[in-house]
């Protein structure tokens, strides 16, 4: 069980998943609209865009319109870096193979295991993640009334030392912010974009109060802002709040935590973090943003 001063949730039994549905998850109707209407965020479990919803006044019936919000590339200053920025390292999966990646030795990395792509099955797509080809993947982040982030310039150095953390796996993480920002979205189906929310408050989907969390099926990850009112504990560079959001992040690329301290995928905040991952999580990450989130093959970017 998460406590509170950590920032996801627990991979539990029934696979590592977290919610204990094998990452099938289930959000009745009813609860849903009750959350909406108490002024609460309903989650759906078929998506990661968002829209706004407004409501006609003077009708008998509410008429709910939905707008999709804009998005354009993160726009940060020039001189934004991070202080650990060049302290990441290309990792070498050159030894891993298919058969191990559909092993059941592999299922350790991994967490809502159903919605992994099976390389027995998707062979194009497994040789994809296994090459040493960069991928491009888009994040789409949004400041849904948040009290810490005013402006997404407050982020940019967070998004450098992330970006960097997912550089040894060869993804190219690129952010798009919302635009205007700090507007409440709900979701609206799409499977392509993974969605970050800095948030006041928004529970999991289990309905606890967690500082973050990353969810693989609603393609959604979180980082609330009670996790900056710690910072005596998050002195380390690597930590605050750049492992969490790649934490959150890996957890929506299919991660389960771990037991090493250094990883980027170890649970809850410690003076050890580091840009730490390994060969097998990089792959996995691989395989499901290209099968879930759209990543493309690019180019070796330029920063």
């Amino acid at each position: 069980m998460a406590r509170m001063n950590e920032f996801s949730e627990d991979p539990a039994a029934n696979g590592g998943d977290p919610n204990g549905r094998n990452g099938q998850l289930i959000w009745p109707f009813l609860m849903s609209v009750g959350l909406l209407i108490g002024g609460g965020l309903a989650f759906s479990p078929a998506s990661v865009a968002w829209a706004q919803t407004a409501v006609k006044s003077g009708s008998k019936k509410e008429k709910v319109a939905t707008v999709l919000p804009q998005f354009e590339a993160c726009k940060f200053p020039s001189h934004a870096a991070s202080d650990v920025a060049n302290d990441w390292r290309e990792l070498d999966w050159g030894d891993l193979s298919a058969a191990q990646m559909d092993s059941s030795e592999s299922n350790v990395w991994r967490i809502f295991r159903q919605a992994h792509p099976k390389c027995s099955r998707e062979k194009k797509l497994c040789q994809t993640a296994l090459s040493t080809k960069w991928l491009e993947l888009t994040v789409n982040v949004y400041l849904q009334g948040t009290k810490r982030w005013t402006a997404y310039k407050q982020l940019a150095n967070y998004f450098v030392l992330t970006r960097n953390y997912y550089r040894q796996a060869r993804i190219n993480l690129k952010f798009q912010c919302s635009n205007p920002p700090n507007r409440i979205h709900v979701q609206a189906p799409s499977k392509d974009r993974i969605a970050f929310k800095f948030a006041k408050m928004i529970l999991n989907p289990d309905g606890k109060r967690l500082d973050g969390f990353g969810n693989l099926p609603l393609g959604l990850a979180v980082l609330n802002d009670q996790i900056m009112d710690r910072r005596d504990k998050h002195k380390n560079p690597y930590f605050l709040p750049g492992k969490p959001i790649g934490h959150e992040l890996g957890h929506v690329l299919g991660l389960a935590h771990v037991d090493e301290r250094k990883n980027l995928m170890s649970q809850g905040t410690n003076p050890n973090n580091q840009l730490v991952l390994e060969s097998m999580q990089a792959v996995i990450m691989r395989s499901v943003a290209l099968s879930r989130f759209g990543a493309k093959v690019s180019k070796t970017p330029k920063w």
